[in-house]
């Protein structure tokens, strides 16, 4: 059983839920931020909670975060559609040599269905909505792909990484989560932050889709 959790993303609507969710849990939690006054005051006031100040890039601040005890990592980001470069694929790039370093091996990351499985099928839905992704916002398409792949490289023996794949988030309640693959008939096109928050939760100790990149939505 896992109990303290590196998490990235807390800042962001879902990730705050998954905070939440986790110190409801009695999870200890260290959380990474480039900007502390963006966590809720009820998270970053909790005796559970431990927040590091850095960016993506910064080696010994990753550090520092994962030598606070962590034992499993969460990132809930994915950057936005105004994100130019790649900052976030290129600190995942220098996160994973220290999780491995230090002996951290499980890790659930965010994706989208523009990364794809090979266990998809076609759904124009889906397709035509990754092809608008592409147009508006090429950098966070690059970013997402390029973070799903680098962690799907990653050997299970030393990371036993969980990919989520994505749709439409909404702030509707949490209700129950249909993990499988684009195009399966039973995929849908909406993902409440709710149940997403929940259901990472969970798959951190479940891990029923370790080395696996699930798409889900609610049913």
């Amino acid at each position: 059983m896992y109990s303290h959790i590196l998490l990235f993303g807390a800042t962001g609507a879902a990730g705050s839920l998954f905070a939440k969710f986790a110190l409801r849990k009695n999870y200890k939690l260290t959380i990474y931020v480039r900007n502390p006054g963006k966590v809720d005051p009820d998270i970053a006031s909790h005796k559970n909670v431990t927040v590091i100040t850095g960016e993506l890039s910064d080696q010994s601040k990753l550090l520092e975060a994962v030598k606070t005890g962590v034992d499993s990592v969460v990132l809930l980001v994915g950057g936005d559609m105004s994100t130019k470069g790649t900052p976030l694929l290129d600190g995942i790039k220098t996160l994973y040599p220290i999780l491995i370093a230090q002996n951290v091996k499980r890790v659930i990351v965010l994706s989208t269905p523009s990364y794809s499985d090979p266990k998809d099928k076609t759904n124009l839905f889906f397709w035509f909505g990754v092809r608008a992704l592409w147009y508006l916002a090429r950098d966070q398409q690059l970013q997402v792909i390029g973070l799903a792949t680098h962690t799907i490289s990653q050997s299970l023996e030393q990371l036993e990484w969980t990919v989520i794949r994505i749709p439409m988030l909404t702030n509707h309640s949490a209700m129950p989560v249909y993990a499988g693959y684009v195009g399966d008939g039973r995929a849908k096109s909406k993902l409440s932050r709710q149940s997403l928050a929940q259901w990472c939760l969970e798959e951190l100790e479940a891990k029923n889709w370790v080395g696996k990149a699930p798409f889900l939505s609610n049913k």
